[in-house]
């Protein structure tokens, strides 16, 4: 369902984290603008082999990126599908290939902003650039790279009227509509919905229902995971597609047909159920977190 500027299907902002290779600042506590001789806009591949090439000349760097991992789209979309097309490695994951890098670039431990949107780029009279992201943090920094590949990954939201209220940065224990998926313990003590029909939202689901199925009787009651697609037609291979059918029959997994058009409050202020499906009917609970799983289209 998310999409992005570049017609991938990822999304979402973050506070500023903790980056693989470095610490960020968060932009609540340090409100003044962060100076730095480079900025990298953008984490993806290419970016953290340029934050390498820029320690070796002691260049001091830092990097920022919307999304809420370095690696870019290798690590969004197909992190362990194999690539082929890259120098001196016959084949490598997108993980694999991400977690080489953050290894090569370690040593220099440049601060990674994630979660950060660029929302303005301008010229200062010093000559120096002056940034702003879309959580408010601001950089100055002398030169300015940009390896963001052909545009930053946002996502494509619910057209649902209040939505947002019950969104959250990346790695936000509050937030409870994500854009990105979320740690398998993140599922603990709650009714968790993927809303998706590609393989990444059916990958989260079968992960989040695997990790539940080993938590104890106790804790199993107080959380589910349910899946939820337009159609009974998934846009996956067939071994995920088996997966799939063993979880639903098994119980482990839920699954509902339909597209929200609506959703209501529980009996909680900030507890969110999608709703009002324009086919089937949605589970009687409190949906407690709705994760719209990247890349599913919904």
């Amino acid at each position: 369902m998310p999409t992005s500027t570049k017609t991938n299907r990822t999304s979402c902002t973050c506070s500023n984290a903790e980056g693989a290779a470095g610490t960020a600042s968060n932009p609540a506590a340090a409100p003044q603008p962060i100076e730095t001789e480079a900025l990298i806009i953008g984490a993806g591949p290419a970016a953290l082999y340029l934050a390498f090439q820029l320690g070796l000349q002691e260049i001091p760097c830092h990097l920022l990126d919307v999304l809420p991992a370095p690696g870019g789209q290798c690590h969004a979309l197909y992190p362990d599908k194999p690539i082929y097309d890259l120098p001196a490695l016959p084949v490598c994951s997108g993980r694999e290939l991400t977690e080489r890098l953050l290894q090569q670039l370690r040593p220099f431990n440049p601060p990674l902003h994630l979660g950060q949107l660029v929302s303005t780029l301008e010229r200062r009279p010093d000559g120096r650039w002056h940034l702003r992201s879309d959580s408010g943090q601001e950089w100055i920094a002398r030169l300015v790279f940009i390896a963001a590949g052909v545009g930053a990954f946002v996502p494509r939201k619910e057209a649902l009227d209040g939505l947002e209220r019950f969104e959250g940065r990346a790695g936000d224990p509050a937030a409870q509509v994500c854009y990105h998926a979320v740690a398998a313990e993140a599922a603990l003590g709650r009714h968790v919905v993927v809303h998706g029909g590609e393989a990444a939202a059916v990958e989260l689901a079968l992960e989040l229902a695997q990790h539940l199925a080993l938590a104890s009787a106790a804790e199993r009651a107080r959380c589910s995971v349910t899946l939820l697609h337009r159609s009974p037609r998934f846009e996956i291979e067939a071994t995920l597609q088996a997966a799939l059918e063993q979880a639903l029959a098994q119980g482990r997994l839920q699954l509902v047909l339909g597209q929200p058009v609506g959703f209501v409050c529980g009996p909680a202020a900030h507890e969110a159920t999608p709703a009002r499906l324009q086919q089937g009917e949605a589970p009687q609970q409190v949906w407690q977190a709705l994760q719209l799983a990247t890349p599913g289209d919904g």
